[in-house]
């Protein structure tokens, strides 16, 4: 969704300029995004950066050593725990 950031604040900015219908509009405006919804979009995303990691790290065609393993799962709590600071 934040790939297309830009498109959907286009659309939403120009609801009543691209021919939608009172209905159409009234819904767009009800799912329109704000700053502080964004913001948080961008934020799961780089919390969720984690866990993607720590997923590629311990699985694929080469499998890890138990080290790796114990390192990337217990590198995801003391992640969360810096973005709590």
């Amino acid at each position: 969704m934040l790939k297309y950031k830009t498109i959907i604040n286009k659309i939403t900015s120009e609801k009543h300029d691209i021919d939608l219908n009172k209905k159409q509009t009234t819904k767009l405006s009800s799912i329109e995004l704000d700053q502080d919804d964004w913001k948080m979009l961008e934020l799961i995303k780089f919390v969720f950066k984690s866990f993607v990691h720590a997923t590629e790290l311990v699985s694929g065609s080469q499998y890890p050593t138990i080290g790796i393993s114990y390192f990337a799962i217990f590198q995801i709590p003391e992640f969360l725990e810096d973005v709590n600071d």
